[in-house]
């Protein structure tokens, strides 16, 4: 760090880069389905899996699922969020889950981040999102909201 003499003022710039490309390795491994046959559990519950998760070093999480427009989230799936945003929230880890819709063909992939937010679970209770917001801003108003840098 430079040295700054008496009266003479230290200026620090940040910039902020372009976010690095997120590459998929193997797109028809990516595309895979994952058969969880075979794994039931007691009380008669599967495996769900969950679309995005952010892990905001321990702190907060955010987690993501997308459904088609008409698509209704599933019971199990509705639970397994729920549980696991309210479990973070007891531990004092701000946590969300949102539920963003599209209408992107099937043979293409679909831009998370252009999506409007459906549905958002917080302090113990579902909201309708009124508003047009879409995932990155939904995200964007979190980072702030809970000043996450």
């Amino acid at each position: 760090m430079k040295e700054t003499k008496p009266g003479e003022q230290l200026s620090i710039v940040f910039e902020r880069k372009e976010p690095p490309k997120i590459k998929i390795h193997n797109k028809a491994r990516a595309a895979q389905i994952n058969s969880f046959s075979g794994l039931l559990r007691v009380r008669g519950i599967y495996p769900t899996d969950i679309d995005g998760l952010i892990d905001y070093g321990g702190r907060s999480f955010v987690y993501m699922e997308g459904k088609t427009i008409t698509a209704q989230l599933k019971k199990g799936q509705k639970m397994a969020l729920e549980n696991v945003v309210n479990s973070h929230n007891k531990a004092g880890h701000t946590s969300v889950a949102i539920i963003y819709r599209h209408n992107t063909r099937a043979s293409e992939d679909i831009q998370v981040k252009n999506c409007f937010v459906s549905a958002v679970f917080f302090g113990g209770e579902w909201t309708k999102q009124e508003k047009k917001i879409t995932v990155l801003q939904f995200l964007n108003r979190w980072e702030q909201k809970n000043k996450i840098l």
